[in-house]
């Protein structure tokens, strides 16, 4: 996962010189910095004034952007007349990028290309017994009809979204990505995505408990939209299920909760374990809710796996290797006046799985605009954003018709279709048909 500063290193390496560079750092005064890597001679001392020093590895956001005012070529030394001194003069392993454009400007560059780059989503949606339209409101990136690519279904009990917590398509004010469709409370982990090899998935979760202060992973999902009594699933069995490694025995706690009965069950030993806990449904309980707690020890613990199904629990289940029927484009149809809804056919239980383009997220504003983003990342790949920042760079330094423009544009446009559809001519997948005829010879 690149972060920010390492677009704007890779951006230097594409466009090295007449922009910007990156240096190490030897030393930093109040209103200094001493590069030896600057201290060539021969240049004049006005060489680098009136370029910007941005200094992303720091951590005190006031340090991070001066203005140039002055170079001295022998000493490598970089001046600025700031009346704010820099508080943080270590310079252990930091380098310092000198910039001809703003960083402020090339941060929502950066920040503009990833949130322009697309990928495909996947998102559950549960069958409702006795309804045929539904609204695509959760899935909020789903604006019009042709934000989707196809549409599936299976036959899966699971009535919750994003199980192994892989998705991550939005970020909180401290910066960091948050599990899609579930809601995080005072989860104290610095990185809350750590690598894993767990059933290949790519990342588990660590929900930390600190200062006393109770850790949650909740999600809820409507049980009765029809509003009919003893609809389905009323009267049936709902079972939450968690696989969790507690670094304590009873660090977690898991509840389903209806609204008037809420069983819970804690883990009682250390080790990675299932948890289950189950509960039967009511005619006035009209939504179920599942919520994960990190109790007692102020401790982080993993979170593999953590969802709700109708039903008990099976090795189906565990297995979750449902197989999905693709949906003829004429067996589903929109209506887009206010939310966007579709209409679906009955097929019974289950869920219809929407495939939709979805554009990456992009940093939090006011991190970003401080300049706290620096070391904050994200999964759009490296490449494609760098060239749609660069793009952006040129357009504003020299408009639109520029060859700089136009070259780094025609780059981010043709990786951002690599990345959406893959090498292969597999745009049949993405629009339904083919964009042109066959090629034919020509004698």
């Amino acid at each position: 996962m690149p972060t920010l500063h390492a677009y704007t290193t890779e951006m230097i390496r594409k466009v090295p010189g007449p922009l910007w560079r990156e240096v190490g750092i030897t030393s930093i005064g109040n209103n200094t910095i001493v590069s030896n890597g600057l201290a060539v001679g021969g240049w004049s001392n006005d060489f680098f004034a009136g370029q910007y020093a941005w200094r992303p590895d720091t951590t005190t956001v006031a340090d991070k952007d001066r203005y140039i005012t002055q170079f001295t070529a022998s000493s490598g030394t970089l001046t600025n007349t700031s009346a704010n001194v820099y508080s943080d003069q270590t310079a252990t392993s930091e380098n310092v990028i000198i910039s001809r454009v703003e960083p402020y400007i090339v941060r929502q560059a950066i920040d503009s290309a990833v949130r322009r780059l697309k990928t495909v989503d996947r998102t559950e949606f549960p069958f409702v017994s006795g309804q045929g339209w539904y609204s695509l409101g959760e899935a909020t990136w789903i604006r019009q009809p042709s934000d989707i690519v196809r549409i599936c279904y299976d036959h899966s009990p699971q009535i919750t979204r994003n199980r192994y917590l892989q998705k991550r398509s939005s970020v909180s004010t401290a910066g960091l990505p948050v599990p899609d469709f579930w809601s995080v409370g005072q989860n104290a982990a610095t990185s809350p995505f750590q690598t894993t090899t767990y059933r290949g998935q790519r990342y588990y979760y660590a929900l930390t408990r600190a200062a006393g202060v109770d850790a949650t992973l909740s999600s809820t999902v409507s049980a009765m939209l029809t509003g009919v009594s003893g609809e389905f699933p009323v009267g049936e069995t709902i079972t939450a299920v968690a696989v969790v490694n507690p670094l304590s025995a009873t660090n977690l706690n898991l509840l389903v909760d209806g609204g008037v009965t809420s069983p819970n069950i804690s883990t009682s030993a250390t080790g990675r374990q299932e948890l289950t806990i189950t509960d039967t449904l009511l005619s006035s309980e009209h939504a179920i809710r599942t919520v994960l707690t990190a109790q007692n020890a102020n401790e982080e613990n993993i979170v593999y796996e953590l969802y709700t199904i109708v039903g008990a629990l099976t090795d189906a289940v565990r297995r979750d290797n449902y197989p999905e029927y693709e949906l003829d484009r004429g067996d589903w149809d929109f209506d887009q006046n206010g939310v966007l809804t579709i209409r679906m056919p009955q097929i019974g239980r289950g869920r219809f799985i929407v495939y939709s383009r979805r554009a990456y997220p992009g940093f939090d504003n006011t991190r970003l605009i401080s300049g706290a983003a620096d070391a904050d990342s994200s999964d759009a790949p490296l490449d494609a954003v760098c060239a749609g920042a660069l793009s952006r760079i040129y357009f504003g330094l020299e408009g639109g018709q520029s060859p700089n423009y136009l070259y780094w544009e025609n780059q981010f446009s043709q990786l951002s279709r690599r990345h959406l559809y893959g090498y292969a001519n597999s745009m049949n997948f993405v629009t339904g048909g083919p964009v042109m005829p066959a090629p034919r010879r020509i004698r």
